[in-house]
């Protein structure tokens, strides 16, 4: 729902020439509907405003102010609760980030309240200098994994969090690795949890956070949880945080065969899976491209897992990942062997 003024998701899809699948109408539509949300968010902080609820209010504020620097009304927000909550240092900075019209009206407001109010609390100012590297880190949440460039990385704007996330392309194997991660002891981020005749284990997706590409708040809300995304999405991440990606190999032919036979058990994802992002070249061009851009990342971990190799005994694939994953203990170990199946091995090459 946020967007920066001049590295908005149009910029980004301008970038990379293509609309990725999981938009559900024209990039101007989710803008407007990012912007209804957005505004919607600043109303209920007005609520906590009025009701004097300073405190509730600022970290949202700073969200606001941090992803749409455009945005006069909510800098200006953010400058009088600073100043009421007597974070004289802080209302500085919001103020110099104003134009210059605002700055002259506001600065005497500052003045006088350096005067007139006690300063904040040392517990007060601790607690916002623990989110400074994070509000500097959303500053580059528009530089993207898949379309960055490496040389716009600012490592002094690392947000510090990190995340473990699986991917490849549809029908690659990246549930079981999810079923895999579940079994390692990894808290998963998912809301479809079901399974059926095409994944009797479950999908473990999470419909919700693939809305990060537009609202890229939500991964700040993961925590240690591991999500699935597939590789459209995993290009939007932004350069900001640390990942441990596992990637998922799988022969190109298994992987369309497997789409295939998925599609005629679910008729509903016709009009993607016959899309022209999802030619057979387009396909391989996208896992070829993002794994060999993903490694140039010195804030990714790049982990890449063959799915034959993997579902074939003996478990030397598992045991890498568990290296990788830094799994320890013998249950949990032993839990992610038993998971693999041969007999699940479908759609194998010849």
């Amino acid at each position: 729902m946020n967007f920066r003024h001049k590295d908005s998701l149009s910029h980004m899809i301008e970038e990379a020439s293509f609309d990725p699948f999981w938009i559900e109408a024209s990039t101007k539509q989710q803008i407007e509907r990012s912007k209804k949300i957005r505004n919607a968010q600043h109303m209920k902080i007005q609520g906590l405003l009025n009701q004097s609820n300073f405190m509730l209010a600022l970290p949202q504020l700073e969200e606001l102010s941090d992803l749409t620097p455009s945005n006069e009304n909510y800098r200006e927000s953010l400058f009088q609760t600073q100043i009421t909550l007597g974070l004289f240092r802080e209302a500085l900075q919001t103020l110099n980030q104003l134009p210059q019209s605002q700055r002259e009206r506001l600065q005497a407001t500052l003045d006088k309240a350096k005067k007139t109010q006690k300063p904040a609390s040392k517990v007060l100012v601790n607690s916002v200098d623990s989110r400074i590297q994070l509000r500097r880190a959303r500053q580059c949440y528009s530089i993207s994994l898949g379309w960055g460039s490496l040389s716009k990385f600012d490592r002094t704007a690392c947000s510090g969090m990190s995340f473990t996330i699986v991917t490849g392309l549809p029908r690659s194997g990246t549930s079981l690795m999810m079923q895999l991660l579940r079994n390692a002891g990894l808290e998963i981020c998912a809301d479809i949890l079901g399974g059926d005749k095409c994944n009797p284990g479950g999908y473990l997706e999470s419909k919700r956070m693939e809305r990060f590409f537009y609202d890229p708040v939500l991964l700040e809300t993961l925590g240690s949880r591991a999500i699935k995304l597939f590789l459209d999405q995993i290009a939007y991440l932004p350069i900001s945080h640390n990942y441990k990606i596992v990637f998922m190999q799988r022969p190109m032919d298994e992987v369309l065969t497997s789409q295939k036979r998925f599609l005629r058990s679910h008729p509903e994802f016709e009009d993607y899976f016959n899309s022209s992002h999802m030619l057979p070249d387009v396909q391989e061009k996208r896992r070829k491209d993002l794994q060999e851009k993903l490694s140039q990342w010195p804030q990714v971990d790049l982990h890449c897992v063959n799915f034959p190799e993997l579902v074939r005994p003996p478990s030397e694939k598992i045991d890498n990942l568990v290296k990788f994953l830094g799994v320890t203990a013998k249950e949990q170990i032993a839990s992610m062997k038993k998971l693999i199946d041969p007999k699940l091995y479908h759609n194998r090459s010849n």
